[in-house]
């Protein structure tokens, strides 16, 4: 599967049928290579759309150093 979009109304299950999607296909370390396959990611946008917002959460989900997603102001060399 590439990619699913799951919406809908507030209540109906759409976070607990993810959720268990996400428990059959777990984050696995490939150690041949040096990295962790993560084939699930998990994501709740919020209401209002904010493209940054979004591949914000897509870092923190896979890992990322936080350092990346500070703005540029903060970041310390």
């Amino acid at each position: 599967m590439r990619g699913l979009m799951v919406y809908g109304s507030s209540g109906i299950g759409k976070t607990k049928i993810a959720k268990r999607i996400e428990s059959l296909y777990s984050t696995q370390y490939v150690a041949d290579i040096g990295f962790a396959r993560t084939p699930i990611i998990l994501l709740q946008a919020s209401p209002a759309p904010d493209e940054r917002l979004f591949y914000q959460h897509i870092l923190v989900s896979i890992g990322a150093p936080n350092q990346l997603l500070l703005p540029p102001a903060i970041i310390l060399d």
